[in-house]
């Protein structure tokens, strides 16, 4: 019963947002939503320093970062590709 009266205070508490999505037809602001979060994430990734790189291919994280050429010349293949998403 807790969980019905919850989902009600939820229902009541966004009960414009909600009906909005209605009165204009479905539209959203989604696609914008998610253009912004995929320029976050390449600033992110853009300034991410030695210590939050993931593809140091053996390379110690106290030495810096690695240019690229030499990354690729020793066979790294995730060049630029984070695993911290």
């Amino acid at each position: 019963m807790a969980e019905i009266a919850r989902l009600g205070r939820t229902l009541r508490a966004w009960r414009q947002q909600f009906l909005a999505y209605f009165d204009t037809g479905g539209v959203s602001n989604g696609g914008t939503e998610a253009i912004n979060l995929l320029i976050e994430k390449t600033r992110r990734l853009a300034h991410a320093g030695p210590r939050q790189s993931r593809w140091s291919c053996g390379q110690d994280q106290a030495d810096g970062p690695r240019d690229v050429a030499s990354v690729v010349s020793q066979g790294c293949g995730d060049v630029g590709v984070s695993r911290a998403a």
